[in-house]
């Protein structure tokens, strides 16, 4: 469930139309997701796009220690790269990063 944004003037944002830069990122970001729902070391995942917010996110669960091999190598580090922002969170039992894309939707 993703985080509903408030306009400076106390009104509930509501996006209209989706960036067109935002939404070719997103679409390589999932096109990344659906070759790591493939592996087995993605817990879970969520994808939070709706016009209530205006970034986009998506949010991956890993076990607590991963390997990548082979073609799985340089796939996380290019979806880092691709978000506008990223948060990596550890704790004893997982992994959790959240991919940022700003500015995905706009009034």
């Amino acid at each position: 469930m993703g985080i509903t944004k408030r306009n400076m003037d106390g009104n509930f944002f509501q996006g209209k139309t989706i960036d067109a830069d935002a939404a070719a990122k997103m679409q390589v970001l999932k096109k990344a997701l659906d070759s790591l729902r493939a592996s087995s070391f993605l817990k879970e995942y969520e994808v939070q796009d709706a016009p209530n917010n205006p970034t986009a996110q998506i949010i991956l669960t890993f076990p607590a220690v991963i390997t990548f091999r082979g073609d799985m190598k340089g796939l996380l580090p290019s979806m880092l790269n691709l978000a506008d922002s990223y948060v990596i969170m550890t704790s004893e039992n997982q992994i959790r990063v959240t991919l940022m894309i700003t500015d995905y939707w706009k009034e």
